[in-house]
């Protein structure tokens, strides 16, 4: 995790919305890993947060996640830490799998979303992914592939 306390409560309370919705993390017993984080992207400012995730494409299962704030982006905008939090619940909703909603939507997972914590469509989304398994389509058995999403930044003028 992050090791600025400001950030590790942004991540803190993103996990903590998650969970008051429904969702519980555990200790995998296997070796996949999570890293929860922000970086200097002064050279990207079009860019709230990233993920980048690791599945198995045999199984479905996710092997690793890095979990990604852009802290420049959100302070050369002006994102509050509510908004900062948002983001970070968007960047987690994409390491447990869930995909971008349609611009626009009342979502934490809109594309480019700094005003909607989690709603009820982001729970069904979720919901829907954990009781159906994954299905894949593969001929090699042990690749992995990495699957990188980006979340826009927003300025004020345009929320």
């Amino acid at each position: 995790m992050s090791t600025s306390s400001y950030y590790q409560d942004v991540w803190n309370s993103a996990i903590n919305s998650w969970i008051s919705n429904g969702f519980y993390w555990q200790e995998a017993s296997n070796s996949s890993k999570t890293t929860l984080s922000s970086y200097d992207g002064s050279d990207n400012l079009s860019i709230a947060g990233k993920t980048n995730t690791q599945y198995n494409k045999s199984t479905g299962k996710i092997i690793s996640n890095q979990v990604l704030l852009n802290r420049a982006a959100l302070t050369a905008y002006g994102y509050s830490k509510s908004e900062r939090v948002n983001v970070a619940e968007h960047e987690l909703g994409h390491a447990l799998g869930l995909a971008h909603n349609e611009p626009y939507s009342i979502s934490v997972m809109n594309p480019a979303n700094r005003s909607y914590s989690i709603q009820d469509c982001d729970v069904r989304g979720m919901n829907a992914i954990y009781s159906t398994p994954a299905l894949f389509s593969v001929r090699d058995s042990g690749d992995i592939i990495t699957v990188t999403t980006y979340m826009k930044i927003v300025p004020k003028s345009n929320r």
